[in-house]
């Protein structure tokens, strides 16, 4: 892209310098921006200078010399692993499918049995003698959009089917009929009139008589609990892992992506994975799905037509086990490869435990895949709460010095006398213990350190010439401190980053372990060492796995962090 562009051959004075590098007569390097290198003589070749954008810039110099790391690769590729099986593990440990076309029967049967719920609390709230109509209107709107949804998964192929289908459209005409004296109701707060209350009473009446009837036929579609159950925040993340590598291949084959402002290609990064979010919440409002789709069978097995689900193709998750199904029956299981004979399997769904169960009889490998959603979240959401908080104060002290830097400087001398760990068990044993409270408690005690670092690059870079050059053209403090300085104080910031990801797992699974993190059922990495530790000697698997996850993810993080603090520094550049 350099070569379309002519070249400047002048020398830019020490004035238009804008980087820390003014001081060599050099160009200065901005983070993630494009240096043009002037041309000794016309006759330069132009493959010398067409030199890509991200070889110029600082982060991919530091990228470079990472990759030279062949074990903290390694340790990247294999967090990067971990993330993405903590973030898709509803689809890969589950006991509900992912996908199965068939029939089911539970589901219809709850929804009759909610619309007769509904007609009795309207039965109920016709009798009161003030604001009857105002009450009563929403729960028979509720109880026809139900009769509705049940009457659309009849087959009305069938004789029983079309039979069925018009009992049902009959309740919902009966219900429309209802509502409309209801919603022209003259006197919203008065009593109804009787035969109001005579016609919802029949209608009661009939519902009942509906639900214990025998069940229709019902047509055949395609369902996806697994995909349902997601709320908003599992669907924003879900949303995010797939579109940022998209975006990425993006801004690499597509070069307008990359020429993009950068606050723009945040707000991008940001606001489509929210927005998937929040039309994934408007069209799939939360609801507690309590089918239990073990006991389904297949279309060619359903002999007694009682099964709960019928499937005529279902499509199982890796792992298919929840972390609340209770197995009695294989409670405390060692390790299904270290088993001579097959494990007894409580449904034909099933498979084998290869991890073990715990004392309650379910599944430790899906407890380490959904403990690890618990774990890394904390580490990652802690790790931005105090590297904000340390980077503004950080940068204050520097920046400005005098009465400011002496203020923050005592301020983090006295948060900094106080232990971590005391620190933390105090103020977390005065809250509730929640995923939340522990986020906040890390992300408010851990911020001294960061603070200080960027504090000590900022009084490094405050007099460099570009600096100096930015103040005496204009530019504000709050564009010198965030669009020029930090940039260049930030490579010891994201080494700082990576231990502070490891440090802030190993302190959570600590509070865990000590009764004061996340409580059961919530797994933990933390909670389901606590729970194994009384069965040690009968149960070590229960120790043992969940020890090794943290071990090796605390690992990881702190070789990705050695890796990228020798990448950072020039003067180890090229030692590996």
């Amino acid at each position: 892209m350099a070569a379309d562009r002519p070249f400047d051959t002048t020398t830019p004075s020490s004035s238009q310098l804008t980087g820390p590098t003014a001081a060599s007569g050099a160009s200065p390097v901005a983070a993630g921006e494009k240096v043009a290198s002037p041309l000794s003589t016309s006759s330069t070749s132009s493959t010398g200078v067409q030199t890509s954008r991200s070889e110029q810039s600082q982060a991919a110099q530091i990228w470079r010399e990472f990759k030279k790391r062949k074990l903290a690769v390694c340790a990247a590729i294999l967090m990067i692993v971990e993330i993405m099986i903590a973030v898709f593990a509803p689809f890969i440990a589950n006991d509900r499918p992912m996908a199965f076309r068939g029939v089911n029967r539970f589901e219809f049967q709850q929804l009759i049995q909610t619309v007769e719920s509904l007609m009795a609390m309207a039965n109920g709230e016709s009798r009161q003698e003030s604001g009857a109509a105002k009450k009563v209107y929403p729960v028979l709107e509720k109880a026809r959009s139900l009769l509705e949804t049940a009457a659309a998964e009849i087959d009305v192929s069938t004789s029983n089917g079309s039979e069925s289908h018009q009992q049902f459209e009959g309740l919902i005409r009966r219900i429309q009929d209802m509502q409309k004296p209801l919603g022209s109701f003259p006197d919203q707060t008065s009593a109804l009139p009787p035969e109001l209350i005579q016609g919802i009473q029949a209608l009661l009446k009939d519902v009942k008589t509906l639900k214990k009837s025998e069940l229709p036929p019902l047509l055949s579609r395609w369902y996806f609990p697994a995909l349902v159950q997601l709320n908003g925040i599992d669907f924003w993340f879900i949303a995010a892992a797939i579109f940022w590598p998209v975006w990425w291949l993006t801004t690499r084959l597509w070069t307008f992506a990359y020429r993009q402002p950068r606050w723009l290609q945040l707000l991008v990064l940001a606001g489509v994975p929210t927005l998937a979010a929040g039309i994934w919440v408007e069209i799939n409002p939360s609801r507690l799905d309590q089918t239990n789709y073990k006991q389904g069978v297949l279309t060619a097995y359903d002999f007694s037509r009682t099964a709960p689900v019928i499937f005529d193709v279902v499509v199982w998750p890796l792992v298919p086990f929840g972390i609340d199904e209770y197995d009695t029956t294989n409670q405390t299981q060692p390790p299904a490869f270290s088993l001579k004979e097959p494990q007894k399997l409580a449904t034909p769904w099933d498979r084998p435990h290869w991890l073990g169960t715990n004392h309650n009889g379910v599944d430790l490998l899906t407890l380490l895949i959904w403990g690890a959603r618990i774990s890394l979240s904390v580490g990652l959401v802690a790790v931005l709460i105090y590297m904000s908080i340390g980077i503004v104060l950080g940068a204050l002290a520097g920046y400005f010095r005098g009465w400011v830097d002496i203020l923050i400087s005592r301020l983090i001398e006295v948060v900094i006398c106080f232990p971590t760990l005391f620190l933390v068990l105090t103020i977390v044993a005065l809250l509730k213990p929640s995923l939340i409270n522990i986020m906040i408690v890390i992300g408010l005690t851990g911020w001294t350190g960061v603070a200080r670092l960027v504090r000590s690059e900022f009084l490094r870079l405050v007099n460099q010439e570009f600096v100096l050059a930015g103040k005496s053209i204009g530019f504000s403090s709050t564009r010198l401190i965030f669009r020029h300085i930090l940039p260049n104080a930030l490579a010891p910031v994201v080494v700082a980053a990576t231990f502070g990801i490891a440090g802030a797992i190993l302190l959570e699974s600590s509070l865990s372990f000590l009764g004061l993190g996340v409580r059961v059922p919530t797994p933990s990495w933390g909670t389901i060492l606590s729970e194994g530790r009384t069965r040690l000697l009968q149960a070590p698997w229960q120790m043992t796995y969940p020890g090794f996850a943290i071990f090796i993810t605390v690992t990881c993080y702190n070789l990705i962090g050695e890796a990228l603090r020798d990448a950072a520094d020039p003067r180890l550049r090229g030692t590996r």
